[in-house]
């Protein structure tokens, strides 16, 4: 997110203290949304011995440990 945009939500969360967690979640969705940063989404790392197969391979598995996790009783995903 922006820095400007990270400032918008804090102040806007701030002035709104009786938003419920899940009203507060909605919120962020929406400022991201609205600021995300295209710099922040992407960056380029060179790591010796790291192909491109070998990171989409981490990526699936680490997209599918998500999903067992947000399967767990209790536990809330933000995103």
């Amino acid at each position: 997110m922006t820095e400007e945009g990270t400032r918008r939500l804090e102040a806007y969360l701030t002035a709104r203290p009786k938003l419920s967690e899940a009203q507060r979640d909605q919120v962020r969705e929406l400022f991201l949304s609205y600021f995300h940063s295209e710099d922040a989404v992407e960056e380029e790392i060179d790591l010796p011995g790291w192909s491109q197969g070998f990171v989409d391979t981490m990526t699936d598995r680490y997209f599918e440990d998500v999903e067992l996790i947000r399967n767990i009783p209790g536990v809330t995903v933000i995103g």
